[in-house]
């Protein structure tokens, strides 16, 4: 394996983020290399993160892996008549947020 492989193979998985484009990807990259406790606490919060969260087994929003299904979706206080239909998981929060 060339040495280069690393930093193309970063690149790319970075690129692959929703919102980073190969420029921002690169750019990431670089920044990783240089700076190697960035890079550990960054290995540690993925690896925390894979371990500790998941998606809802009833509606995919973000929760622990200890609390499916999450809390909106246990609640005892919400209409279980009423659905709420979201594009992404991700507007699950910004509602509850709004009040909404």
């Amino acid at each position: 394996m060339r040495s280069l492989d690393s930093l193309d193979r970063l690149t790319s998985c970075l690129g692959r983020l929703p919102g980073i484009g190969r420029r921002s990807a690169e750019r990431m990259a670089l920044k990783l290399v240089r700076d190697p406790g960035l890079v550990k606490d960054l290995a540690g919060a993925l690896d925390m993160a894979g371990k500790t969260l998941a998606c809802c087994s009833r509606c995919g929003s973000v929760t622990s892996v200890a609390d499916d299904p999450c809390r909106l979706c246990t609640s005892t206080h919400r209409d279980t008549a009423v659905v709420c239909v979201v594009e992404d998981a991700l507007d699950i929060e910004l509602i509850e947020k709004s009040g909404g």
